[in-house]
């Protein structure tokens, strides 16, 4: 999409808002930085949660030749072409998905979730992750801005996942 159109769809969608000069040229915009903001707060009540339930984590990353040949560690399911293989087959599925206009959320965070499944580069696959966090929040704001738009309020999380404690069966 071009800048314009592309700044305009953004402005009608209530992405971000603007003074527009008598020639109508943008003169500024700002993106919605709180709305962002309060769902990382979401997201840190969330990791605060778990650090709860089940402390400090550090767990190996199991990714690149870790996950090559096994999607399930030792429990079976092998992967099409390793790691590699599954992050160039979401890429694909993605821009076919784009390409004929039909891109969703879902295209989005699997192909960066298959990228980050691929890295073994701790800079790399640190990198990877924040791009999943990344479209995972603005994901979230989309669906914000469609309960908004269908009249409700998103002023506090729609759902609090309550988890077992460890001594629960699950």
């Amino acid at each position: 999409m071009n800048r314009p159109a592309e700044d305009a769809a953004r402005i009608a969608s209530g992405w971000m808002s603007c003074a527009v000069a008598a020639d109508g040229v943008i003169q500024a915009y700002q993106p919605p930085v709180l709305v962002d903001e309060q769902i990382v707060d979401e997201v840190l009540a969330e990791r605060a949660r778990q650090d709860a339930r089940w402390g400090q984590q550090d767990h190996p990353d199991g990714t690149g030749t870790a996950w090559e040949n096994d999607w399930c560690g030792g429990l079976g399911g092998q992967s099409p072409g390793g790691a590699l293989g599954y992050a160039d087959l979401m890429r694909a599925c993605c821009q076919a998905a784009a390409d004929a206009g039909q891109v969703t959320f879902r295209h989005i965070l699997l192909e960066e979730v298959a990228e980050a499944f691929a890295e073994t580069a701790p800079l790399r696959l640190r990198a990877e992750l924040l791009q999943v966090a990344a479209v995972a929040v603005e994901w979230i704001g989309a669906i914000d801005r469609r309960i908004q738009a269908a009249g409700t309020a998103v002023s506090q999380p729609i759902v609090t996942v309550e988890l077992p404690s460890p001594t629960e069966e699950v």
